[in-house]
């Protein structure tokens, strides 16, 4: 399930890119930028319990849809004893930002895609 979710979100963001990249040649430029902020904003390196993380950043960093996707998987893969991403959030109303956040991704990413399309061959 996780795998599908995040293969989501990779071909929704893909597809928002491309889109987007034909016609604002800077989008590679800033997507490195955003790229790198968003690999530290993610607990991938750290995890979200006690010291590394205080627990005022916790809704901040719950806004990142990516967050949620890499502390279920170190709970399902690394380390079972390590919270799930409801418990670590504090349930699922904590949750409601990032998943909203994830499909205002998907949808946008729809819209600006299905709308470029037809002209990404002429501006190539």
């Amino acid at each position: 399930m996780l795998v599908l979710v995040l293969t989501v979100l990779t071909t929704a963001v893909a597809m928002l890119l491309s889109s987007l990249y034909v016609r604002f040649r800077d989008v590679q430029i800033i997507w490195t930028v955003l790229v790198t902020m968003l690999f530290y904003a993610t607990p991938i390196l750290y995890p979200l319990q006690d010291p590394p993380v205080p627990d005022r950043f916790h809704d901040i960093l719950f806004l990142n849809p990516l967050t949620p996707l890499f502390v279920e998987a170190r709970h399902l893969i690394i380390d079972p004893g390590a919270p799930s991403a409801v418990s670590a959030a504090g349930g699922w109303l904590h949750l409601a930002p990032s998943i909203a956040i994830f499909v205002a991704i998907c949808v946008v990413a729809v819209a600006v895609f299905n709308r470029a399309a037809p002209r990404i061959a002429e501006e190539l």
